[in-house]
């Protein structure tokens, strides 16, 4: 086992992309750790030896949510769109920020961005469903949370949004509907 302090890394000949890659990997074990502050200050000299890198700023990003400095996460996904406006995870991570701080209309809007890049990802999909729930959207939600189920069927979230709308939203009721999504989740073994 070789131990590498940090100084050893920055003051080396190593390449610059190895230097980058040597932070990420620490910053992904402070992270284990639930050490996140350790993570963000890993991954902040990442993105300074490679400031053009979207991936470490989503992750960057991340981190900082996980720490409550929202302003500074919502910051540095926006600088990732920036860098590369196909990030399908800095637009989706982007919404859901925006969808906590109440913006839902841009939340909508990054997660509908998202989903071009990436249109199977079901986390996105369900999220998009919930911010267009809270907008008011209710029928263009059920239709999100559909496609969601229709590629994953078991996906818990969404059956149980389903079956939320369809048993209590009087412009989306539909009792039998709503029987049929709460059969389906009765039928999962607790967790």
């Amino acid at each position: 086992l070789h131990i590498i302090s940090r100084d050893t890394v920055n003051q080396s000949r190593l390449p610059l992309e190895r230097r980058t890659s040597v932070h990420t990997m620490l910053a992904s074990g402070w992270a284990a750790l639930n050490e996140y502050q350790r993570a963000v200050e890993e991954l902040e000299r990442a993105a300074y030896l490679s400031p053009k890198s979207d991936s470490i700023k989503v992750d960057l990003a991340a981190y900082h949510a996980i720490l409550g400095n929202e302003t500074s996460a919502r910051a540095i996904l926006e600088d990732a769109i920036a860098i590369n406006a196909t990030n399908y995870l800095a637009h989706s991570n982007l919404g859901a920020l925006l969808a906590k701080s109440g913006q839902l209309k841009s939340a909508i809007q990054h997660y509908h961005d998202a989903l071009l890049f990436n249109p199977t990802n079901s986390d996105t999909r369900h999220n998009l469903g919930i911010a267009l729930l809270r907008s008011g959207k209710s029928t263009e939600a059920i239709a999100e949370f559909e496609k969601v189920l229709k590629s994953k069927p078991d996906f818990v979230p969404s059956l149980q949004q389903m079956t939320w709308v369809l048993a209590t939203y009087p412009e989306c009721q539909n009792p039998e509907r709503a029987q049929l999504y709460s059969k389906r989740l009765m039928s999962f073994p607790p967790t």
